[in-house]
This record gives C-alpha cells, sequence and structure tokens, in this order.
C-alpha cells in the first residue's frame, strides 16, 4: 500500500534563506575580506623584510668600510678651518738623498731667501669663539685679538697656522751666534739685508737666543707629537765604508702644501704682528 508520503507526494523543499536573505553573498564577502586582510599581511611582512635587509646592507657597508684619508685626518687631529676644503693628501716617495737638488738648498740668495719665506708668509685663519672652544682655549680671564672689520656682535678671531710658525722658525734670519737651523750653517756675511728686513731682536743678542731656543723647541714638540714611524730602509752600499746606505727617499703619505696654501690665500685674513 502506498504510503501517506507517497499519497501525498514529495516535494522537493527549498533551501532557507538566512537572516540577509542571502548565504553565498555573505560568503563571498567574507572571502574578499580575508584576501584582503592576507594582501596587507602580505605587503606589510614583504616591507619589513625590505627594510630589515636594508639595515642590514647599511650596517655591513658602514662596519665594511674604510674611512678616508680626510676622515682619519680630523679624527686625529685638532680642529682646524682648513680642513674644510683646504686638506688633500698624495702619497709618494721623498726625493732626499744628500746631494738631492732643491729650490730650498744652497747658499743664500735672494731667489732662495724669497722661496724660503713664501712657504710660511702667508695670510692667517679667521676663527669664532665656538670654533677656539672646539680647540679647548677658552678660558676665564683671556681675550682674543679680533680681525679688522669683524662683526663686535658676532667677532671673528685672528690665528695663524703652526705650519707657518714651524718653517718661520726654520726659515728666519738671525745672529750667527744665535742663528737657527739653515742659517746656522751659513754666515751672517753672505746674508744681504737689502733683501729682507731684519728682525728687531737682531739688536739684543739675548732676545735672539730665547727665541732660537723657542724655535727648536717647537720644533721638537711637534716632530714628537707627530712622530713618523715610517721605516728608513738600510741599503747594502759596497762603496761606502760601512758597507750600508739609508735610504731617505721615504716613502709617505702627506697633505697637499699646495693645496693649503691655495685655502688660506682664498679664505685667510690679515693677522696683526706680534
Amino acid at each position: 500500500m502506498p504510503s501517506d508520503v507517497t499519497a501525498k507526494g514529495y516535494r522537493p523543499v527549498e533551501a532557507a534563506d538566512n537572516e540577509n536573505g542571502d548565504w553565498d553573498g555573505d560568503l563571498t564577502r567574507r572571502e574578499a575580506q580575508l584576501a584582503q586582510k592576507e594582501k596587507r599581511f602580505r605587503i606589510a611582512f614583504g616591507g619589513n623584510i625590505l627594510v630589515f635587509l636594508i639595515s642590514l646592507c647599511l650596517l655591513a657597508i658602514s662596519w665594511f668600510s674604510k674611512p678616508s684619508l680626510l676622515e682619519c685626518d680630523k679624527m686625529t687631529s685638532p680642529y682646524s678651518p682648513v680642513f674644510n676644503g683646504g686638506v688633500q693628501h698624495w702619497e709618494g716617495h721623498f726625493q732626499n738623498v744628500f746631494n738631492q737638488t732643491s729650490k730650498y738648498r744652497g747658499p743664500p740668495t735672494l731667489e732662495l731667501e724669497s722661496a724660503w719665506e713664501e712657504l710660511w708668509y702667508q695670510p692667517g685663519v679667521g676663527l669664532s669663539i665656538d670654533e677656539i672652544a672646539k680647540l679647548n682655549k677658552t678660558r676665564p680671564g683671556v681675550s682674543f685679538t679680533e680681525i679688522d672689520g669683524s662683526d663686535p656682535k658676532n667677532p671673528t678671531y685672528a690665528a695663524t697656522l703652526e705650519v707657518f710658525h714651524q718653517i718661520h722658525c726654520l726659515a728666519s734670519r738671525v745672529f750667527p751666534a744665535c742663528s737657527l737651523v739653515r742659517q746656522a750653517t751659513w754666515p751672517l756675511r753672505m746674508f744681504n739685508e737689502s733683501w729682507h728686513s731684519y728682525p728687531w731682536f737682531l739688536t739684543d743678542e739675548l732676545a735672539g737666543r730665547m727665541h732660537v731656543d723657542h724655535c727648536l723647541e717647537s720644533l721638537r714638540l711637534s716632530l714628537m707629537c707627530y712622530a713618523d714611524v715610517t721605516p728608513v730602509l738600510a741599503e747594502n752600499n759596497p762603496m761606502r765604508p760601512t758597507g750600508l746606505q739609508l735610504d731617505f727617499n721615504v716613502h709617505h703619505k702627506c697633505r697637499n702644501f699646495d693645496k693649503m696654501i691655495e685655502y688660506v690665500q682664498a679664505h685667510g685674513v690679515d693677522v696683526p704682528p706680534e
């Protein structure tokens, strides 16, 4: 006998609507939201990885890269305004054998005296009070010499470069009895007073002696401070009584003196005479 269900007939039940009336649409929206979140996560994660890799590369570069000679110079030297464009370096051998010709060697002549004077008779440099502080030279009770035309509200103070003072000590003309290194090898009669004016202390032997001692002490201090540790090689030479000779054509890394002169001539100031 047919059942009641069969008798009454079967009709498939239609899918019930959800509260919004669209299950498929809601599922699609949620999938899209999840996909969007996943995309943002991938972008953020990739960005973080990129930043990390860039930082790692920069760290490696800073760790393994070598500073330039100029950077090393600044780190191992007191402050100087000349580092702002006036310092370059060269590397090579000195030309310094015993009989090496040079315009700075030989008996006194006007040309030789002028060549020496050009090495040190150069403009000074101007410093602000902040730059003087970088030299650790500000102290109570000490005032500094302002250059002509300096702004009273922001003064510029006069200074000379130590290298010019040192070369001046080698080049200055004084008594034979109290002469400096270069002039000590030549008697005063070989100098012509018309070439240059003599220093004021030529009339005072004691003052001249003190000046010379000051110069020798300045050179000693500088040589010991910048103690050059470059090896001077001994070469075999059977023609020498000792069987060897020292090679004074020593390899060096140096500051370019001409570049420094260009800088002080372009940016220098007049320093009142002492």
